[in-house]
């Protein structure tokens, strides 16, 4: 094993890496990035169609690129010769999913559709079909209420259904032409091998398959959906860590790959984060700390989580069964703070110091003690993906005076986003989950010590890091290892490449002490808001909606 390698490809909201791993013990010889050129589509099209409120779109040409140059990138950075490496894995957001025509190309490759919103790819964060996970949450309610029960009581706009029924619904002749609908993932992955593919764990996770079927009911309900496992959704099911396929001639000539190379099943990102730290069985939680935020945990059983994102079997680890939750914002919170609302002043003392405005703000933050700022806030700037299980809420920020500094507020944010944490947690317990560790990955979790601890802090658990590699893409790595037979259980491929590191965060428990009353407040908001006792997040989306 120490002659043979491995890669693996973690596709993001805004770009690609490619890691090389050695087989033996999982080093990272090289990683690279390459950015997608069109971004997230929020405003337009590249032919200046404008979009409507809530959109998130991204052009599927951008990832082969991203591919085209993070990989070979990766590969000669390592000195790793082609020949030495034995397997392909690559982790993809979801659901991303994008409609493909006739010609087996995506649709908005069609000069014909070029100029058509839902000829596109929809990204994770598309929240503008809202309308559809009413319907499919009504529906489940009366026709199948075991699988609200599988998705915290609740299905997002997030999810596969729900975007394929906004094309079905705004834009009935984009609908007619479209011959398959794919996971972003799958189609990469069979760009890769030409072979008709879908990721079993995806489609559990993000689009209701379950037992080898999708709902009985959708078919019932939209007669243009009867038949779809052979239709619009068809594509051979495959599992974690199985084989794809074979990397074609073309591909390989493009990569500079050896043609025939192994590739595995496609992951969602965060899931292949689990493997990537360690993580095979109950008692520890995968926490995902970057433009969004994931917690993920395995359990033997099946316990009903109140608002999580998805329960699946065998959708996260094989034998087990997967809990995802999640926060629609973690760094694009931070992010949009340090962009749009902090002064020139700071900006300019961060540059005199030599350090970013994230890392000024997170140390004068860090000089406060818990409650000393008299803010606190409300983690849904990009709504609220857990147990509220409602993308229409929206941010908050309360206390604020004349006196309010910025780095008050980031730290205020941070807290928010910490506490946001614990309330899934906190439910996740409260349904018999175990909980004894929390593992990191994510850029943040190494950029920003400050708000891991506290996290931590908040928590009252330890947490353990990672390196600073993109755990996805090791991963993902780890899943080709298996695929490709060099070990015989993802577990075990796991005990030997994980990227876990040696840093430790252990709780404050004088903070700790000092965070249970802001986080009583923090519940009492999070209900006030997010339960019915003032919908006025609502009403305000309404209002600017009409304006």
């Amino acid at each position: 094993m120490k002659d043979q390698f491995t890669i693996g490809i973690d596709y993001g909201s805004l770009s690609a890496r490619a890691v090389v791993c050695r087989v033996s013990d999982g080093e990272v010889l090289a990683e690279a990035e390459s950015a997608y050129p069109h971004g997230v589509m929020y405003d337009a099209l590249p032919c200046g169609v404008p979009l409507p409120q809530d959109w998130a779109l991204q052009h599927p040409q951008d990832y082969l690129d991203a591919l085209y140059g993070c990989l070979p990138a990766a590969l000669k950075k390592s000195g790793v010769p082609a020949s030495a490496v034995i397997g392909l894995g690559i982790d993809f957001t979801g659901s991303t999913p994008l409609p493909l025509g006739r010609d087996g190309q995506p649709l908005c490759f069609d000069p014909a559709f070029a100029d058509k919103p839902h000829a596109y790819v929809k990204l994770w964060k598309h929240h503008a079909a809202t309308r559809e996970a009413d319907e499919l949450n009504a529906l489940a309610a009366q026709h199948d209420p075991d699988l609200l029960l599988r998705y915290g009581g609740r299905v997002s706009s997030e999810v596969l259904f729900a975007k394929l029924l906004q094309i079905l619904h705004e834009d009935p002749a984009t609908f007619s032409a479209v011959d398959q609908f794919m996971e972003a993932g799958d189609w990469v992955t069979q760009c890769l091998t030409g072979e008709s593919v879908r990721a079993a764990a995806m489609a559990a996770n993000k689009a209701f398959y379950y037992k080898c079927s999708y709902p009985a009911f959708l078919e019932e309900a939209y007669p243009v959906l009867r038949g779809m496992r052979d239709t619009l959704l068809r594509g051979r099911m495959i599992g974690i860590g199985q084989p794809a396929g074979r990397l074609t001639a073309d591909m390989a000539a493009r990569l500079g790959l050896p043609a025939g190379l192994t590739v595995a099943a496609p992951h969602l990102d965060a899931h292949a984060a689990v493997a990537a730290l360690g993580i095979s069985g109950p008692g520890d939680a995968l926490c995902t700390l970057g433009t969004s935020g994931g917690v993920l945990m395995a359990d033997t059983a099946f316990h009903p989580v109140d608002g999580t994102c998805g329960i699946t079997y065998e959708g996260m680890l094989p034998g087990l069964y997967g809990y995802a939750n999640g926060q629609a914002a973690v760094g694009d919170i931070l992010g949009w703070f340090a962009d749009h609302c902090v002064p020139a002043a700071v900006t300019q003392e961060a540059q005199a110091r030599g350090v970013s405005v994230h890392q000024l703000l997170a140390q004068k933050a860090a000089a406060l003690r818990p409650g000393q700022s008299g803010l606190i806030a409300l983690d849904w700037w990009n709504g609220n993906r857990s147990v509220l299980q409602d993308m229409h809420l929206s941010g908050l920020l309360l206390g604020m005076t004349l006196q309010t500094q910025p780095h008050e507020i980031y730290r205020a944010l941070m807290e928010s986003l910490a506490f946001g944490l614990r309330r899934i947690l906190d439910a996740s317990t409260a349904a018999g989950m175990r909980l004894n560790t929390l593992r990191l990955a994510g850029g943040i979790s190494y950029k920003n010590p400050q708000f891991v601890q506290i996290i931590s802090d908040v928590t009252r658990l330890p947490l353990l890091g990672s390196k600073q590699v993109s755990a996805p893409a090791v991963g993902a790595a780890i899943f080709a290892a298996v695929a490709a037979g060099a070990y015989d259980s993802v577990a075990a491929a796991s005990a030997r490449m994980n990227c876990l590191s040696d840093v430790r965060y252990i709780p404050n428990l004088a903070n700790s002490v000092l965070y249970d009353p802001l986080y009583e407040e923090y519940k009492r908001l999070h209900d006030y808001f997010g339960r019915g006792g003032n919908d006025v997040m609502h009403r305000l989306r309404e209002i600017a909606a009409q304006a």
